[in-house]
């Protein structure tokens, strides 16, 4: 918002937004692909395919059903993220 309470737009999207972020990783909190991307310093979808790479992840999702694609939803604990970049 600026002075006059209006908002105001960005030319960025919401995923390079995410990048921008500062994280501080805490081993029993659970991160989304959201606070990787922001962690790693590479876009939202190259963390989402390095997520499903990675040891610990959850995903939290619905399943695929009949006439119906399941929806993944993906979680890491941060131990497991700290593990993962300790090893990388």
């Amino acid at each position: 918002m600026d002075d006059d309470g209006h908002v105001v737009k960005s030319d960025k999207t919401w995923k390079d937004r995410v990048r921008e972020r500062e994280i501080v990783i805490d081993s029993r909190k659970m991160y989304g692909p959201a606070d990787v991307a922001a962690y790693l310093d590479v876009s939202y979808d190259t963390a989402i395919r390095r997520m499903w790479k990675m040891p610990g992840v959850v995903n939290l999702g619905t399943k695929e059903k009949l006439h119906r694609r399941g929806k993944a939803i993906l979680r890491i604990s941060g131990k497991n993220l700290l593990e993962f970049l300790s090893n990388s």
